[in-house]
């Protein structure tokens, strides 16, 4: 085999797996694929847009998840794939804030995707998990259109 297609081989399966200390939830396939324990209320495998969870009550739906650490990190981040379902003539034209809260403390409060086609968005969550048990919610607040997920990966080191 050619060295440089090893090496770019190689280089793309790296760049498809996360890396060491990461927690990772899919919700693209129907049910939920995670390697930590994910808890649902008021979502569902959205039957419009197959690949994605909604939330659909707000101020009631959720998602919720425990990952465990052996020791504190020197960082955490937290990235997310979604979007604001499309809704012409309401604010923003559709509009879906979440709270998310890591261990109880908001990390960041009513972040609307701000698009009704998927993006990432990443947060820094280091000063909110310790060594041991972590719960994370997403907390789906007073929008007027559903929020829809893809898949959420927790990354640490």
């Amino acid at each position: 085999m050619n060295i440089r297609l090893l090496l770019a081989s190689t280089l793309a399966i790296m760049a498809a797996t996360p890396a060491f200390g990461d927690f990772f939830a899919d919700f693209s396939r129907g049910d939920i694929r995670s390697d930590f324990p994910i808890r649902t209320e008021g979502a569902d495998n959205n039957p419009y847009y197959k690949g994605s969870f909604r939330l659909l009550n707000p101020n009631q739906s959720f998602i919720e998840g425990t990952f465990s650490l052996d020791n504190r990190p020197g960082r955490a981040i937290l990235t997310l794939k979604h979007l604001s379902s499309a809704n012409q003539g309401s604010k923003l034209d559709g509009e879906s804030p979440i709270t998310i809260m890591v261990n109880g403390n908001a990390v960041v409060q009513n972040l609307d995707p701000g698009s009704h086609g998927y993006v990432k968005d990443s947060l820094e969550i280091t000063k909110y998990v310790r060594q041991g048990d972590n719960t994370i919610r997403i907390q789906f607040e007073n929008g007027s259109t559903h929020y829809w997920i893809k898949w959420m990966l927790i990354e640490t080191d």
